[in-house]
């Protein structure tokens, strides 16, 4: 969202500073980029079969791609998703810091042919997510091949047994880190452990198998009962790509190990993701023909071999997106204007190999003759985007069907970042799993309400309970005590053995009683154990109501209590149950428009971000 005036001026900026990093990165290979080009004459001794077999598989490898994206996007046509991906990936191509623009360009087009923009956000993060899942798999799948030995045979059929024993593992791991936590989670901790002791002078990082297994859910929801399309897709866009570089091997007589060959193939698509060249040019080339060398490939095959697979897989398809975009314009005619400038924002963040996921959808929008365009002229205060840590938007949902969820996240998915299916309401909702995979497929998490929670503890149920967020790929869940009598010590051990499964865990500190009253030392002491615990964030008690915990019975914030708790608590670790505009308005007051409320009721998702923003009466003079 914007947030300050002059953003050509920033824009520009971040284009000085692409081309200068480009400028300087080919400047540092360039030595050795003239004596991988200086092999360019030989190209032409490679047989010309070889280089409609590499296009052959190149093709295939596109064509994967383009069934992942029409699968993500749920959209029928293939000329959308095949223009758009040929056309956004040959921009990519051409411009420094390629991945975000190439992002941008497919929201463009995408949103041009009809696509709804809240799905289309979604479904780009989701498949380069996916994407680049699948390429960090493929280092572990080497093993198998380092075991057997097996060398890259100049015989086309023994490139494709390669391939298909690869593309067959791919697929059974996919499938197991989709439907199972376990193996996800050992995956994290274990890269979670590595990089600490890498960085050792930088804090601990804590979440990364919380984070995963919210970014795994998010793909599981977008793909829906469509993940086994989506997975071979997937599987086979980069295992192509692959069959492609093993066919140059073949063609100039290489014989390494196959298992080596992944290694190097790899590093070579990490080098293609970082921003410095437009498709890691140079980078890509001088790399791959290096970690070939340390693969057992002579120099002088690992040059031609390069350049061969390089022109069949970067060069060629340069055209080809041209050609695409002048079909696509003629179809569908131009974008609108200012989706110009929103496709920037959603390309970002479509394009982040981390995978971390940001805002799902568009700013609020309005129409002029048929076409939706940005209000985008006003200074507002700076908000937190999505994923957020601070500033969290928690919706209460007491029963929403299919088409209100449809009509809450049209307008207001950017400003959900999470959704409670409000105290046992989850237990009798028809169609459950569908429910839930709807408002994942918007990039907003669900969690069950802290009353299912401590009856399933009242009757010694807490592992069946667990088995059934696992099952429903629920990646958060509230542990609360405000109604039954719960030993603290039995609270903190459920919240330590959630936050240990992966979980998020929100766990809720008062009372839902009016007549109960906790001292203010007992608010601190308990919100600081259950932090230590493993929570991610504490909720203050307000119940639907907004009339006890930090409420008076008419609905007045206990002002002393917020003052004593914020005294030993950060507030960033704390989410206010907030449901009335007057408190909204008195904890964004206090604490800025980054606070984190909760119990919002749907319909006023709206109005507590005008709230936050300065566009209501109740908070103009504060921020403007």
């Amino acid at each position: 969202m914007p947030t300050t005036a002059g953003k050509g001026r920033p824009f520009a900026l971040k284009r000085v500073v692409f081309l200068t990093a480009a400028v300087i990165g080919l400047y540092l290979v360039w030595p050795n980029l003239l004596s991988l080009f200086a092999e360019a004459p030989r190209v032409r001794t490679i047989a010309w079969f070889w280089f409609v077999i590499m296009g052959l598989f190149e093709a295939g490898s596109f064509a994967c791609y383009w069934g992942l994206l029409r699968v993500a996007v749920n959209m029928r046509s293939w000329f959308v998703v095949a223009m758009t991906q040929l056309a956004s990936n040959a921009f990519s191509r051409v411009v420094p810091g390629g991945a975000a623009a190439g992002g941008s360009a497919s929201y463009q087009m995408l949103v041009t042919a009809g696509a709804p923009r809240t799905r289309v956000v979604t479904a780009l993060t989701a498949t380069t997510l996916i994407s680049t899942a699948v390429l960090f798999a493929l280092p572990v799948l080497a093993v198998p091949a380092m075991l057997s030995g097996m060398p890259v045979e100049r015989s086309l059929v023994r490139v494709v047994q390669i391939g298909g024993i690869v593309f067959v593992l791919m697929i059974a791991v996919g499938a197991l880190l989709l439907f199972t936590d376990r193996p996800l989670t050992l995956v994290a901790r274990l890269a979670q452990r590595a990089r600490n002791r890498l960085r050792r002078r930088r804090p601990p990082q804590t979440d990364l198998p919380q984070r995963l297994t919210e970014e795994r859910n998010l793909i599981r929801g977008v793909l829906g009962d469509k993940w086994w399309q989506a997975l071979p897709f997937a599987a086979g866009n980069w295992l192509l790509d692959l069959l492609a570089l093993l066919a140059a091997l073949a063609a100039v007589g290489a014989r390494p190990h196959a298992s080596l060959v992944l290694l190097a193939y790899v590093v070579a698509a990490l080098l293609g993701m970082i921003p410095i060249t437009p498709g890691g040019l140079g980078f890509v080339e001088v790399g791959l023909a290096a970690t070939l060398g340390l693969a057992g490939v002579g120099a002088t095959d690992a040059a031609l071999a390069t350049l061969a697979y390089r022109l069949v897989s970067f060069w060629l398809p340069i055209p080809a997106g041209l050609v695409a975009f002048v079909l696509f314009r003629r179809r569908f005619g131009g974008p609108p204007r200012a989706d110009v400038a929103r496709s920037a924002a959603a390309g970002r963040r479509a394009a982040k190999p981390s995978g971390r996921m940001d805002d799902t959808s568009s700013p609020n929008t309005t129409q002029a003759d048929g076409r939706l365009f940005m209000l985008d002229f006003l200074l507002l205060p700076e908000r937190s985007e999505k994923p957020r840590e601070t500033g969290l938007t928690h919706v209460l949902d007491k029963g929403l069907g299919p088409s209100q969820i449809d009509d809450l996240v049209a307008v207001a998915a950017p400003y959900i970042d999470i959704v409670k299916l409000g105290w046992g309401t989850s237990y009798i909702t028809h169609n459950l799993k569908d429910k839930i995979e709807l408002y994942q497929s918007h990039g907003i998490p669900v969690c069950f309400g802290g009353t299912l929670f401590e009856v399933a503890v009242r009757q010694n149920k807490l592992d069946e309970y667990m088995r059934c967020i696992r099952e429903l790929g629920v990646g958060h869940v509230e542990v609360s005590d405000g109604t039954i009598a719960m030993d603290e010590d039995d609270k903190l051990a459920a919240i330590r053995k959630l936050a240990g499964e992966g979980l998020k865990v929100l766990s809720e500190v008062g009372s839902k009683d009016s007549n109960v009253v906790i001292a203010p030392f007992k608010w601190v002491d308990s919100i600081k154990r259950e932090l230590e615990a493993g929570a991610w964030k504490v909720i203050t008690e307000g119940r639907e109501s907004g009339t006890v915990g930090v409420y008076f019975g008419d609905g007045e914030v206990k002002s002393g209590l917020i003052d004593e708790i914020l005294h030993e608590i950060d507030p960033r670790h704390l989410l206010f149950e907030a449901p009335t505009k007057k408190q909204q308005t008195w904890f964004i007051k206090k604490f800025g428009p980054n606070v984190n409320l909760g119990n919002i009721p749907p319909e006023e998702v709206i109005s507590l971000e005008t709230l936050r923003l300065g566009l209501r009466g109740d908070t103009v003079l504060d921020f403007h």
